[in-house]
């Protein structure tokens, strides 16, 4: 038997108010702080960056904006705070790249890439090639025939576990036909510091730290992963200027809700963060070295990082690699 049902007045009333209820939201939205989950320990590059934008949102929402740190298990105890809290847009996360990589790379992170919603990019960091000044090379391409030549010859620093380092590495090594010799560090700063020692031959570095130390004479910079060359370093040729041209990538941050939470409310979230990052008050104090402020709209990185994720995990099948 079919059955109808017929709302009463009041019961359409109320279907109507909830009909409507989104836009009251965010009407309303913010009324209370916004908590921005870093899942990062404080003081840390990814900390700086997104108290400079809270700073910044805060004025554009007329709302404190508060920088919360939850570190720890591999980024995962900060991204869970954030999926257990209200989907109310009064939880934001401030991540990085490790935050589509996870669950490519851990067995059961408990999250999927698309439970959460992008509010807007922050910006994009290419690595550079750090090559001790005595490993044979002055050059990518005498680099890579010392290699071809010799395989296993040269070491590579690597953090391991498929972060960004180390994929990126992998990428150069099979666009360029070599074979290096891994050695893991539990840092990157331990792995620059190898490299500069004489201890490694190369790492996949940040801009931010390879660059002093070019400037010291301690390493050569023979390559960046930016598909064009670095404004702040515009000496350094691109993979891609030598024939690489599947070595590019590098880390990327933005700030994410869940993805449930109600899409005018994501947006006035957006415009704030948007607002924030295109700000002189937030360019003059993150956009440093090495970390380009995005340009473009919210909707292109969106773009941009998915065909990001489908090419992490392109490497990930490709080297073999065994979620943990």
């Amino acid at each position: 038997m079919k059955t109808t049902i017929k709302l009463t007045a009041a019961a359409a009333a109320a279907a109507a108010t909830l009909a409507l209820a989104p836009t009251a939201r965010a009407q309303d939205f913010p009324q209370r702080p916004v908590t921005v989950v870093v899942p990062y320990a404080a003081g840390g590059a990814t900390d700086v960056r997104a108290r400079v934008v809270a700073e910044e949102m805060s004025r554009q929402l007329g709302q404190n904006v508060l920088v919360d740190n939850r570190s720890g298990g591999a980024t995962l105890i900060g991204i869970q705070s954030v999926l257990q809290a209200p989907a109310d847009g009064y939880t934001v996360i401030f991540h990085a790249t490790p935050i589509a990589l996870l669950p490519l790379t851990h067995a059961d992170p408990g999250y999927a890439f698309e439970d959460f919603a992008l509010i807007a990019p922050v910006g994009v960091a290419p690595h550079v090639l750090a090559v001790n000044p005595d490993t044979p090379g002055d050059t990518l391409e005498e680099l890579v025939e010392y290699a071809r030549a010799n395989p296993g010859a040269l070491n590579a620093g690597s953090l391991g576990g498929g972060g960004t380092s180390h994929l990126l590495t992998e990428r150069f090594m099979d666009a360029a036909g070599i074979e290096l010799t891994e050695v893991r560090y539990t840092g990157a700063g331990p792995a620059l510091a190898a490299v500069m020692s004489g201890e490694i031959d190369l790492f996949m570095d940040s801009l931010s730290t390879s660059v002093p130390a070019a400037a010291e004479g301690r390493v050569k910079l023979l390559g960046v992963t930016s598909a064009e060359r670095v404004e702040s370093a515009p000496d350094i040729p691109t993979f891609a200027e030598h024939g690489f041209d599947t070595a590019v990538g590098g880390t990327w941050m933005a700030m994410f809700v869940r993805a449930d939470t109600p899409e005018d409310i994501r947006m006035t979230l957006r415009e704030a963060a948007v607002a924030a990052v295109r700000s002189d008050a937030v360019r003059d104090r993150i956009g440093v070295l090495g970390f380009e402020l995005w340009s473009g709209t919210a909707e292109e990185f969106d773009a941009f990082m998915r065909n990001d994720y489908d090419l992490w995990e392109a490497d990930i099948r490709r080297i073999g690699l065994t979620p943990q």
